[in-house]
């Protein structure tokens, strides 16, 4: 794994290589952060790389409870920093792939969840907080707006998109 926000000598592990993963910008507070990770993907071009899979977030398009199913075509409106981050990072990758030369494909997963080694159990939290009554609504039958993927789904997307996804697409 390369960490793109600080890769140091990283990016010699990449050279020759056909296919990064990066798991999105989330740094709303720090432009240089996100200045950086944009510049070494521009290193990455050099070294080789052809493919980028960028996992960001639904969050992009800022959608509001009730606004029923959110496709890629939904308009972006993202209203808080964990969303406008994750919208200025997939502007910035689309453009500084375009300029290195790297076939980019963005995955936008929803809340994502799975255990975590010595964490705890995401989806029985979800469980017992909508026992304790702090969820008891999630919209009219028939118009979703909080999904959740597991963790193995979410991966075998990514994997599924590095392989066969089209270029310059985003999948929800």
């Amino acid at each position: 794994a390369v960490n793109l926000e600080h890769p140091g000598p990283h990016l010699q592990l990449l050279r020759g290589g056909g296919l990064l993963l990066t798991t999105g910008v989330n740094l709303p507070e720090d432009d240089a952060g996100l200045s950086a990770y944009v510049a070494d993907l521009d290193a990455a071009g050099a070294a080789g790389v052809a493919r980028l899979v960028h996992v960001s977030s639904v969050g992009v398009y800022g959608a509001p409870p009730g606004s029923g199913a959110v496709d890629e075509s939904f308009v972006h409106s993202p209203t808080d920093p964990y969303e406008r981050s994750k919208a200025a990072g997939e502007a910035q990758v689309r453009e500084a792939c375009a300029l290195a030369g790297i076939e980019l494909v963005i995955m936008r997963p929803a809340n994502v969840i799975g255990l975590m080694p010595g964490g705890g159990m995401p989806l029985r939290g979800l469980i017992l907080a909508i026992g304790r009554g702090l969820f008891t609504w999630f919209g009219p039958a028939g118009q979703p707006w909080l999904n959740y993927v597991h963790v193995d789904d979410t991966a075998a997307a990514i994997v599924d998109a590095a392989e066969n996804a089209r270029a310059g697409e985003a999948y929800n």
